[in-house]
């Protein structure tokens, strides 16, 4: 719940700071555009996000939901690199083999 709260700190303080604001952050809502985005609506932004793991002969694949303009936007407001989400799902195990237990 920090990390949340923390997050949607620094977005409302880079926002205005740039002179901007994030749109299509609520699905009802789509056209509005707001300088003060709360905690929830940033984590419904990225509630869309998804990794699938699956297993092809033996071989782990990981496949990753592209990510929203809104979710990059996001992403540069916290100073995280654009390809974090890439390199997380490559850090899977590539094999079956090394997920077993010992």
């Amino acid at each position: 719940m920090r990390l949340l709260t923390l997050w949607a700190w620094v977005v409302r303080e880079r926002l205005p700071q740039e002179g901007s604001k994030l749109q299509n952050l609520d699905a009802g809502q789509p056209g509005r555009r707001t300088a003060r985005p709360s905690a929830e609506l940033l984590l419904r932004a990225l509630q869309t996000i998804r990794v699938s793991v699956v297993e092809v002969y033996g071989r782990m694949h990981v496949l990753l939901t592209p990510l929203t303009k809104v979710q990059q936007r996001l992403l540069e407001l916290w100073n995280l690199p654009p390809d974090l989400y890439e390199k997380v799902a490559c850090e899977f195990p590539q094999t079956t083999e090394s997920m077993s237990e010992p």
